[in-house]
């Protein structure tokens, strides 16, 4: 509707979107009133997949707006978005970034319960935040390859490789 392809009267158009926000959690895909699919269960989708899907369908920049895990699935998790997002992008979809939300641990909304989320833990009683080393290396990694397979994809060089 925002674009104006459904229900035209509402007043959107494709001029109202630049870029798409793509949130995504290790939850988000499941059966009908069933279990979450795991990443190996053959009924698993994967994320590039979906980002291709997206893209193809407005054929506009993704932005991977908010991802994450908890506990010790953090960096597997963040390592699987990259992943994801490097094939999306071998396949010409144009995603612009991934935002690690949250990127600080938090207390649940409802429990008052610490929850291991993030790069940074909860504030000590000085206000500091630990930084959970095994994400930063992980972030630090990524980094590294992407400007190594952006660089390799400037004019003149070979196609972006994994």
């Amino acid at each position: 509707m925002l674009c104006g392809r459904d229900t035209p009267a509402l007043g959107g158009a494709e001029e109202w979107l630049d870029i798409i926000g793509v949130g995504y959690r290790p939850g988000n895909q499941w059966f009908y009133q069933g279990e979450t699919i795991a990443l190996d269960d053959g009924h698993y989708r994967p994320f590039a997949a979906i980002l291709q899907e997206v893209w193809q369908r407005y054929q506009r920049p993704l932005l991977i707006a908010e991802t994450g895990a908890e506990e010790d699935m953090r960096v597997p998790w963040a390592r699987y978005i990259f992943e994801q997002a490097v094939q999306a992008m071998q396949a010409h979809v144009a995603v612009e970034g991934i935002c690690h939300y949250p990127i600080a641990d938090y207390r649940s909304w409802s429990e008052e319960k610490h929850r291991p989320f993030g790069l940074l833990g909860m504030q000590d009683v000085n206000g500091c935040r630990s930084l959970y080393e095994p994400l930063a290396l992980e972030l630090r990694g990524q980094q590294i390859r992407l400007a190594g397979l952006l660089k390799d994809a400037e004019p003149g060089n070979q196609a972006v490789s994994a």
